[in-house]
Parts: structure tokens; sequence; C-alpha cells
């Protein structure tokens, strides 16, 4: 049993705890990860579009092709976003921008998600959600990943096919709402 008065880290915490303090990289990749064991990474961003209902009506500000993006920088300890809402107070679309600093728990809750998320296609060929991509930047260089969601397709822009991107849609919304 855990002692209640002695705080835990969650895994990936310290990594960016330290790499916050000292602006270091963790770890290399292993296997079919697209992040090391540690969960270490500089930047990830998250993007999506389509999937979703046509605008509601001529007041909308976005629609089912904007691109919305989501993006943690570990090293200032940020969340920046770009996003396509219903404002239920006016009954419309509009746009929702913004950033905020984030706690360790977060960005450790970000690297979490990283770390489920796999290279692989289990053939799936969906067509109800909106198309989720993810480039996670690692010592300059960048990873650009697709949602195996439509991996019956060809991935688009050369982007290699992933499993589990939900994880990391989960963590970084979350952030945001």
């Amino acid at each position: 049993m855990a002692n209640p008065t002695k705080p835990t880290l969650k895994p990936g915490a310290l990594c960016l705890a330290a790499g916050l303090l000292f602006g270091s990289a963790c770890g290399e990749v292993d296997g079919n990860q697209i992040v090391p064991s540690d969960g270490s990474f500089d930047i990830a961003t998250l993007m999506s579009s389509g999937g979703m209902p046509g605008p509601r009506n001529d007041n909308d500000e976005c629609d089912s092709l904007y691109k919305e993006t989501i993006a943690v920088t570990r090293a200032t300890a940020t969340v920046t976003w770009d996003t396509c809402a219903l404002d239920v107070g006016v009954g419309h679309m509009v746009l929702d921008r913004g950033s905020r600093s984030l706690t360790v728990d977060e960005l450790a809750g970000v690297s979490d998600a990283l770390l489920e998320v796999v290279i692989g296609n289990d053939g799936l060929c969906g067509f109800d959600k909106p198309t989720v991509t993810l480039d996670v930047v690692r010592n300059g260089t960048v990873g650009r990943y697709v949602d195996d969601f439509y991996g019956c397709q060809p991935p688009p822009d050369g982007r290699i096919f992933v499993e589990k991107m939900d994880w990391v849609e989960s963590a970084m919304w979350k952030l945001i709402r």
C-alpha cells in the first residue's frame, strides 16, 4: 500500500522536470514507439480536420474544413491552441484560440499519452472521424504521424501510420477544455 503522505511522480514526470530545469532531452526511441521510454519530447503538435458536421448557419466562423491545432512545448511548459468550437451562447461555431502554462503533471500526462502511441496500422477503414495527425519534435528532428483510423488509404504527406492516437487526442484536448 502506498504511503498517502509521500508524493509520487507519474511516469515521464521526472524526465519532464529535468528537461524544464536543464533543457535536456532524455532517452532514445526504441522499437515501434514514437518517443523514448522516458516519454521525452520537445514539441508535440496535434492537428485535425474534417469529420464534423458542416456549418450550422451563416454566422459560423469555422467549419469542418478548419484545421484545428493543439501544441505542447516542453521547454516553456505551455499549450497553445487554435480550434473551432460551438458557442452555445450565440448558437454557432466560433474560433477558440489561446495559450496557457502547464503543470509538471499536465506535461507528464502528454508524455504518458505519447508513450502509448506505436507505429503500426491495423487496417481500419474509417469514415466518420476527423483526420488526425501528430508532429513530434525531438532534438531538432520531426516525426510526422497519422492516425491509422484511415489505414486503408495511403498516408497523407508521407506520414507514418500509428495506433492509439486517441490517447494523445484525449490528453491534449483535456488541457484546453
